[in-house]
């Protein structure tokens, strides 16, 4: 989309705008404005420390998944393993002179983060890849637990990214694997990319 462009991932919609998303390049270490009508691909939108790396890293990644709730823009930072948040306009640009907020720093439990989703319960649910678990996260505290997988089984091998059913299907977390292509579970287990289907109980 852009000629600087190198490793585009997470992609969030913005509420009550039509014709523009955010698009984050995980390389790069920042999350472009796309207009869908146009095809203008702003990648000035959004440059904070918190998406990059250190020292801006080709070989690392860092804002990973990225998501919209309640006038912030949350994203994972893969180098940082950490969960920030920034608040935004309704045209889905950050609020002038706002300052990024760290929700929470997962080092001590994961060593990366990828995709995640909103539960009905409060919680952020975030994926771990490299880990083969779901963290669940305390926006308002920064507590976090591990509620799926863990790093030598197998349910979640490599969990990359995840969603919440609507309706009735509500507190079915649906999460996608790798199968551990990246990370072989204890060295050897690998299998083919899955969903899996979790009941969550709020």
């Amino acid at each position: 989309m852009s000629e600087h462009s190198t490793f585009l991932n997470g992609v969030t919609s913005i509420p009550g705008v039509s014709n523009a998303i955010l698009v984050a390049d995980s390389a790069t270490g920042v999350v472009g404005y796309l207009n869908v009508t146009t095809g203008d691909f702003d990648t000035t939108a959004f440059t904070f420390p918190e998406m990059s790396t250190v020292g801006g890293a080709s070989s690392s990644i860092g804002v990973n998944g990225i998501h919209i709730l309640d006038s912030y823009l949350y994203w994972t930072n893969s180098f940082f393993v950490s969960l920030f948040r920034v608040r935004i306009l309704p045209s889905g640009y950050p609020v002038p002179c706002a300052t990024p907020e760290l929700v929470a720093n997962l080092s001590g439990t994961a060593t990366t983060l990828d995709d995640f989703a909103f539960g009905n319960d409060g919680g952020v649910y975030i994926t771990t890849n490299l880990d083969n678990s779901i963290i669940r996260v305390d926006p308002a505290t920064g507590l976090s637990r591990t509620v799926i997988g863990s790093k030598d089984s197998m349910l979640v091998a490599g969990s990359t990214a995840v969603a919440f059913g609507k309706g009735l299907h509500g507190g079915t977390l649906y999460v996608t694997t790798s199968g551990a292509l990246g990370a072989p579970v204890n060295g050897t287990k690998t299998e083919g990319a899955k969903v899996v289907a979790v009941e969550i109980e709020f």
